[in-house]
């Protein structure tokens, strides 16, 4: 988890402020769209893959196909937008605004890993999580930037629109084993 955040924060440093600002939106966007999606598209993905894997695993899979093409899409919007604007701000406020933003971008992105890990269903993983030092501040954040754009955001628009209860199970079995 150190070297994701080392990596982005490097990056960061390089990339400035408004590149990274995107990268954290489609981050967040990656979050939720992910643990929002992954079980309704992981039941119809099963229908038409024949490849057996275990349930918990094909979710992980999902999970993270979902995860890597909604921020695959931000980098593409990143690289239009900065094409089309090409706005510079002064270096300092460039290039520590872009660690900063990168650095949160990082540990969202190291908590979006770890919920990852969790969900693969792997006793392993599911084991080493809950012992490292990394779960006593990112067992949950993912969670609840979902629990919160749910309820904030998604709710208000589509109150239709059920939220994921689901990985709130599989996380508080984390935390019970």
């Amino acid at each position: 988890m150190t070297c994701i955040c080392a990596a982005c924060i490097f990056k960061g440093r390089k990339s400035g402020l408004f590149p990274e600002f995107i990268n954290l939106t489609g981050v967040l966007f990656a979050t939720f769209f992910s643990i929002h999606y992954y079980l309704i598209v992981s039941a119809r993905v099963k229908q038409y893959v024949t490849v057996k894997l275990s349930e918990p695993l094909f979710h992980f899979v999902v999970f993270a196909v979902i995860a890597l093409v909604v921020m695959g899409v931000f980098v593409v919007v990143r690289k239009g937008w900065l094409i089309i604007l090409k706005i510079e701000t002064m270096s300092f406020i460039n290039k520590y605004g872009g660690i900063l933003i990168a650095g949160m971008k990082g540990y969202l992105l190291c908590c979006l890993v770890f919920l990852s890990l969790i969900i693969s269903g792997n006793e392993i993983a599911r084991y080493n999580s809950r012992k490292s030092l990394s779960s006593l501040i990112m067992a949950n954040t993912s969670v609840n930037i979902y629990s919160a754009c749910y309820s904030r955001i998604v709710n208000r628009f589509f109150p239709n629109e059920g939220m994921n209860k689901k990985v709130f199970k599989v996380l508080s079995r984390r935390n019970n084993n």
